[in-house]
């Protein structure tokens, strides 16, 4: 199972931390702004029923037929998404049947409306959802119910377009906290990153490197012990090498003895028996190894001690090689292959002919011990580099070995065997030296077009010489040209190093353990992090989708009883007409309504009010209207601060034709002069006649003069025209801020 990095679990918190924070505002803002506006369209409904009920209750008589009753219907105050219905007997009128009719009205609420009872629900009305509200009528006729439903389809869509944007607003923020969350690990792993770059750093022979201790105490002791660690292997490491020096050169004396030693006895070879001369044989042999082993351990410590120089000059690398193959041959019967490709004749090449002669021999010494045949050298030229490759057809080199091939004492498969010359194990360790110094790289492949065989490909550079404090490592060397840095330093032994070293690698072994088991600990700290995946945070996108698109309009399953004290004491139930009547059994006076306005000095709240008021009946509307609006406001009427402009104006005529009213009137000054009325004086009386007139039943419109002259009267969309006839939707939104 593929195991997400720190840095990544930590932005994967943020952005989940920021989507659960961003869904739980969402969640509260949509919800909040549904209940208010629900709760403002419950009001506006209510009042609009309310009003249209009375209306209804008003004109409705025993006598009215068919198109009465679908008259008094299209006469109702109607908002843009209000749609009455009107029941009488079995006889169903509606305002519009295709939206609202007695198939749509919900069955729990025509059940209470049915048994004498008002009441609101919300429900489904077609493909909308709608405040539906029914209410029985008292008196003549009987049997009379009015329904009226309110579409909620701006709510609607007001909450689906709010729901889309906090859903856009959460993404947002889930991505903006990731960036803050990546932004954060990656300050918070900053020190950790310095850690790894340092220990990389000792990995590669650097061993001066040392953490800057932090102002943070935690992080203060990481970088102490951190660097007491590499003060403690570096002097490790300088101690083993000065060790390995002194012990090398103390055996050169003796074994310089004992070569001219066996000159000495070779000398005499003649006076020896055969067992002795065979004898003689094998010691000259082990001295020779022994020889060449202390040599090359003191060319190793050259490197470990960082003293190895490049002492290059430019050489022409075929003759360079063509040498090096005549001097091996002095020593071997090796058949040697060597052939130059075309155009390496002339190549140059910045060397130490001493290091790379060692390279050449050592890689020729190594195909003629463990290669069964001819040994086959070619050498090419590239782009700015020289390869050159040593081929032989031995058992060849396991992949698992390639990277081992290379460190010190190390010998393959040939390393448990004693012949007699099986090499010291630094040969193939020296070349990845030697070839590193140079700025080239060595390793191991197979051969081509053969099923034996091992094949060492050197690639030098030829367009610049290069010393040891710009010499990259080698690949393919997993031994000391892998843990050498470009300064050339010694570099940490592994598990292969010589047996005197392997105190230095089981203590070097132990710090790197203990520094495994910290970072491990310091992981653990943040392991439930890692437990939020991609899978979790899919499935809360999906969950704050669900939650934000299930924040709709709710649905009632059953119709509540609306409180008799919110209705107009002429719906309610068991109202008879004397309750209302100011002078009772006055056959010659009838109720009418008068419309006057509150807050009439704030314009933007001023709102207009219905009051009953008795007038004489069969009047002309001209006598009609100067005693509705002439009559002084009662008690009530001004503790309620109700206000009538109409007082200020004198209605000189009033005359109604083809169901439109035209009413002439001027204003008075306070000294009874003519003088031109204000556009909001002009306004609020047009508003105050407009639903005055309305009420009589044979009048759908008016038009207003002043002192004979038509007017651009405005309304509360946009200004009239000159003579426009003026209805009571032009100044609905007066309405709709009233709640009785």
């Amino acid at each position: 199972m593929l195991r997400r990095g720190l840095r990544t679990r930590l932005t994967l918190a943020f952005a989940v931390g920021g989507l659960v924070l961003a869904s739980i505002i969402s969640f509260t803002t949509l919800t909040l702004t549904r209940q208010n506006l629900l709760e403002e369209r419950d009001e506006a409904a209510s009042s609009v029923f309310a009003n249209n009920g009375r209306r209804v209750r008003n004109e409705l008589t025993a006598e009215t037929d068919d198109e009465g009753r679908r008259a008094i219907v299209e006469r109702l105050r109607q908002t843009s998404n209000t749609f009455p219905l009107l029941r009488v007997g079995d006889a169903w009128t509606s305002a519009d049947p295709l939206v609202f009719n007695q198939q749509t009205v919900p069955p729990p609420l025509l059940g209470l409306v049915e048994s004498g009872s008002p009441a609101r629900m919300r429900a489904g009305v077609g493909n909308s959802v709608a405040i539906v509200s029914g209410v029985p009528l008292p008196g003549a006729p009987t049997d009379v119910s009015y329904f009226e439903a309110a579409l909620l389809d701006d709510v609607e869509d007001t909450l689906d377009t709010l729901a889309f944007i906090l859903f856009g607003v959460a993404a947002v923020t889930a991505m903006f906290a990731a960036a803050v969350g990546w932004w954060a690990a990656g300050r918070l792993l900053h020190p950790l990153v310095n850690v790894r770059t340092a220990a990389e750093a000792l990995a590669a022979g650097e061993l001066d490197t040392r953490l800057e201790t932090p102002a943070d105490e935690d992080l203060a002791s990481l970088a102490a012990s951190f660097n007491e660690m590499a003060r403690a292997l570096s002097e490790r490491i300088a101690r083993d090498a000065r060790f390995a020096s002194e012990v090398s050169h103390e055996l050169r004396s003796p074994l310089m003895t004992l070569t001219a030693s066996v000159e000495v006895l070779y000398n005499m070879a003649d006076e020896l028996t055969e067992r002795g001369r065979t004898a003689l044989d094998l010691l000259s042999d082990d001295i020779s190894r022994f020889s060449r082993l202390v040599e090359d351990l003191l060319e190793i410590n050259r490197y470990d001690v960082g003293i190895a120089d490049l002492e290059a000059e430019e050489v022409q690398i075929v003759e360079f090689v063509q040498h090096a193959i005549s001097q091996f041959r002095l020593d071997s019967t090796a058949e040697i292959d060597f052939r130059a490709a075309a155009g390496t004749e002339g190549t140059m090449l910045p060397a130490d002919k001493r290091r790379l002669g060692r390279v050449v021999s050592n890689l020729l010494d190594n195909a003629s011990k463990y290669g069964d045949g001819e040994v086959r050298v070619r050498l090419e030229g590239l782009a700015g580099l020289v390869r050159l490759r040593v081929e032989d057809n031995g058992p060849g080199v396991t992949p698992a070995e390639r990277k081992l091939i290379f460190d010190r004492f190390h010998r393959g498969r040939a390393g448990g065997r004693r012949g007699r010359d099986s090499g010291s194990g630094l040969g193939l360790a020296l070349v990845a030296e030697h070839v590193a110094l140079h700025g080239g790289r060595v390793w191991v492949e197979d051969r081509t077009g053969s099923t034996r065989g091992a094949r060492f490909v050197v690639e030098l550079p030829v367009s610049q010489p290069l010393d040891a404090s710009t010499a990259p490592g080698t690949p393919g060397a997993s031994g000391a040209s892998d843990k050498r840095g470009a300064s050339g330093e010694p570099g940490v032994s592994g598990a292969s190093e010589a047996s005197e070293l392997q105190e230095a690698s089981e203590a070097s072994g132990a710090s790197e353990s203990g520094g495994r088991r910290g970072s491990r600990g310091l992981l653990s700290r943040a392991g439930l992090v890692g437990r939020i995946g991609r899978t979790r945070l899919l499935a809360l996108a999906v969950l704050l989708a669900v939650v934000v698109s299930g924040c709709g309009i709710p649905i009632d399953e059953n119709a509540q009883v609306i409180d008799s004290e919110e209705l107009p004491e002429s719906l309610r139930p068991g109202f008879t007409a004397s309750t209302t009547t100011t002078v009772a059994a006055a056959p010659q006076t009838e109720t009418r309504s008068v419309f006057l306005l509150t807050n009439p000095q704030d314009i933007e709240r001023t709102v207009v009010v219905e009051v009953q008021r008795q007038v004489e009946r069969g009047a002309p509307l001209a006598d009609l209207l100067a005693t509705l609006f002439g009559e002084p406001a009662s008690a009530e009427e001004s503790d309620a601060g109700y206000f009538n402009t109409l007082e200020l104006f004198e209605i000189l005529s009033a005359t109604v034709s083809n169901g439109i009213a035209t009413v002439d009137m001027v204003l008075l000054s306070p000294e009874g002069e003519q003088q031109p009325p204000s556009t909001d004086e002009l306004r609020f009386a047009a508003a105050q006649l407009v639903f005055t007139a309305s009420e009589v039943v044979y009048i759908d419109g008016v038009r207003i003069l002043l002192d004979g002259a038509e007017v651009s009267v405005p309304t509360s969309d946009a200004d009239a025209e000159p003579g426009s006839v003026l209805r009571t939707g032009a100044y609905e939104q007066f309405l709709l801020s009233f709640a009785p």
